[in-house]
């Protein structure tokens, strides 16, 4: 500890034997500005462009470095991520957008609130499923309910809608910005369809109501659409079985076909019949009873 005292270091509040370097945590508010003002920074960025926009994610509209101390600085404005859902709100977003040219901003704001709703814990249900992400099911400690897992599929197709629209619009409003890539759009479509019975390319779909086009590189040969995906529904429908299952099943055939492949293809579908299949409703009457999940 002592070593660490002349370092500079102190404990971490809640991290056992970490320790953290803290350079300015004697210097004021109004010291740091003081020095950002005077001094260029080591990417070359302008200072200026700083204090502005911490003044503009503040109550305040300047951002003062020489006051009394009854005057709040324009400091404490909180900065990061723009989807970042660790604040319950995101004030300084909210002023940024108020500023006049800045109103397109608005939109992400929206957006980011969505995706802090859907964590809530009361919201869990609504839009998280039933099932981990390996299959199966779990319950909380006190076995009275479920864990939930990741966002349900028809979330996540939701949730990339939306954001494709959001860029959509501030791209037409002259803000020259992404917010998903070409090649995460790709990687996206891909995953789905490995892994989501994905027949009718949500993707491609998204990006079509969002008023894009992407021409994907055909990593496969779909061999299905959306029709045989309502055929199948409908035919798993009349004998009491899960479409999921049975077009994970085929997807896992067609996409693995090569003679060499037939022992994963094996080992894969074995893994999907050994998911948990029963529905949310199940398994809350099951915990509602008392029964082992």
């Amino acid at each position: 500890e002592k070593n660490a005292s002349n370092l500079g270091l102190t404990q971490h509040d809640t991290l056992s034997g970490a320790w953290v370097f803290s350079p300015i945590s004697e210097l004021t508010t109004e010291e740091v500005w003081m020095y950002l003002k005077m001094n260029q920074n080591p990417w070359g960025a302008d200072n200026e462009s700083l204090m502005n926009m911490y003044a503009q994610g503040s109550d305040s509209t300047e951002c003062p470095t020489v006051i009394d101390d009854k005057t709040e600085s324009c400091g404490n404005s909180r900065f990061g991520c723009w989807v970042c859902t660790v604040v319950q709100k995101d004030t300084s977003m909210e002023n940024v957008s108020k500023e006049k040219g800045n109103e397109w901003m608005k939109e992400l704001l929206t957006f980011r609130n969505k995706l802090k709703e859907s964590i809530q814990v009361e919201n869990k249900s609504k839009y998280r499923s039933h099932k981990r992400r390996n299959g199966h099911v779990s319950i909380t400690r006190d076995k009275e309910r479920i864990a939930y897992g990741p966002y349900k599929v028809d979330v996540r197709k939701e949730f990339l809608t939306d954001l494709l629209k959001v860029q959509k619009n501030i791209n037409d409003k002259g803000q020259d910005i992404k917010l998903i890539h070409e090649e995460e759009l790709s990687l996206i479509r891909d995953i789905w369809i490995d892994e989501s019975f994905d027949w009718e390319d949500s993707v491609s779909l998204s990006l079509e109501e969002a008023g894009f086009k992407v021409d994907f590189e055909k990593k496969y040969n779909l061999v299905f659409d959306i029709e045989d995906k309502k055929l199948l529904t409908s035919l798993c429908e009349e004998e009491g079985l899960d479409p999921e299952l049975v077009g994970r099943i085929l997807n896992t055939e067609i996409l693995n076909n090569k003679p060499s492949s037939r022992r994963k293809v094996i080992k894969d579908i074995k893994k999907i019949f050994a998911e948990d299949w029963r529905d949310e409703s199940q398994i809350l009457h099951q915990l509602k009873d008392g029964d082992k999940i």
